[in-house]
């Protein structure tokens, strides 16, 4: 008779279970919902049949349970980021070059809008952090938009040099090397 051993305790276990039966997949990153959910399915399992389950494996699979509903990361909510997408879309276009801007400053914009359009697209891995940066990154990069100079003021500009440069003897060695042109 000392060979008979008790059935596994599950009732802090299934308690633990019941705090998570509201979460569904949709509201989180695939990759914390993943672990989660084989938490789940085993703790589940060992409620529903607990006639070989130790005492041990109950109380691990409560703490895995416990662990990975923790590390449960809400998916983000991209409204904001959808309108502020669009927005600049609208006012700015997503043109491979811009007439208005600076390269540089451009590729900026194209690389924060890129970034947002990914998240918009999919969102099925991104926290909500990710999603506002990405929405600062566009207001920071049109905040950091450079004009590119008229071509008729480069022009003037480049004019007056060749002036300065045709009557160099009416200026000192010192105020011509200002001129780097």
């Amino acid at each position: 008779m000392n060979a008979l051993a008790a059935r596994a305790d599950v009732t802090r276990l299934s308690a633990e279970l019941a705090k998570h039966t509201d979460k569904t997949e949709s509201e989180y990153t695939t990759s914390t919902w993943s672990a989660f959910a084989t938490a789940r399915t085993t703790a589940q399992g060992y409620v529903n049949d607990n006639s070989v389950a130790t005492q041990v494996e109950v109380d691990q699979a409560k703490a895995d349970l416990e662990a990975a509903a923790a590390a449960l990361v809400l998916r983000a909510d991209t409204t904001d980021l959808s309108a502020a997408y669009e927005a600049a879309k609208t006012a700015y276009g997503t043109e491979s070059t811009s007439s208005t801007y600076t390269q540089q400053s451009w590729s900026d914009y194209l690389e924060a809008m890129a970034t947002a359009k990914g998240i918009i697209d999919d969102n099925s891995n991104t926290a909500q952090a990710q999603a506002d940066a990405a929405e600062v990154a566009i207001e920071t990069a049109i905040d950091g938009f450079v004009q590119k100079a008229a071509q008729a003021d480069v022009d003037a500009l480049l004019a007056e040099v060749a002036k300065i440069r045709a009557d160099e003897n009416k200026y000192t060695a010192d105020s011509l090397s200002l001129i780097h042109i």
